[in-house]
């Protein structure tokens, strides 16, 4: 088999968490972010012995300016505060790859353009944000992204098309019950907002 070539790094409140996780194109590697620890410590330590990734992709929720993680938010201030790891994050990419961070409305606006410098910077690499809302048509998401780079979703055409959710207000947390080395598509081993997850 052949080795991953793009990474996401996918927060445990997004919403139908098992359709991006069991509807990832091939050549994509999921990590589940930890909620207790910051996403771009977790993100740096997962990708230090990487190298020549085409993109890194991040979903997780957002609002213009700002990506909300489970662990903490991004802001222009504290990606700053975070260029370190967000820097090892760049290195793990080949040249042209980039990071494409697939939050609602994250790069909309004046905010928006700022926290996409910010991260530009920290990261010495291109960035793609969502300018609308991310995931299900039906609720006005799209799987689209604009900057530096025409940025691939990480889910199939037909992930895209049955996802459920859209990443913009926070939900409660998901979190995993299931035995280590257990499939993450069983949905009776996740626990979302105390209780089992919806038949989706």
């Amino acid at each position: 088999m052949r080795p991953a070539n793009e990474v996401v790094f996918v927060d445990t409140t997004v919403p139908d968490l098992l359709t991006l996780l069991t509807g990832l194109r091939p050549g994509v590697e999921a990590i589940v972010l930890d909620p207790a620890r910051p996403a771009a410590r977790q993100m740096a330590e997962a990708l230090s012995q990487r190298r020549g990734l085409g993109a890194v992709h991040v979903v997780a929720h957002g609002a213009p300016g700002r990506i909300s993680f489970a662990g903490g938010d991004w802001t222009a201030a504290a990606v700053a505060e975070q260029a370190d790891d967000l820097g090892a994050v760049g290195r793990a990419l080949v040249g042209g790859g980039a990071l494409c961070l697939w939050s609602c409305e994250a790069g909309l606006g004046a905010d928006g353009q700022v926290l996409a410098s910010a991260v530009r910077a920290a990261a010495a690499s291109p960035v793609a944000l969502a300018q609308g809302l991310v995931g299900a048509e039906a609720l006005g998401g799209t799987w689209g992204l604009s900057g530096d780079v025409v940025a691939q979703a990480p889910l199939t055409g037909e992930a895209q098309v049955t996802y459920a959710g859209v990443v913009g207000q926070t939900p409660g947390p998901l979190t995993w019950t299931g035995a280590s080395g257990t499939s993450w598509g069983n949905s009776k081993d996740w626990n979302w907002n105390g209780g089992p997850l919806p038949t989706l």
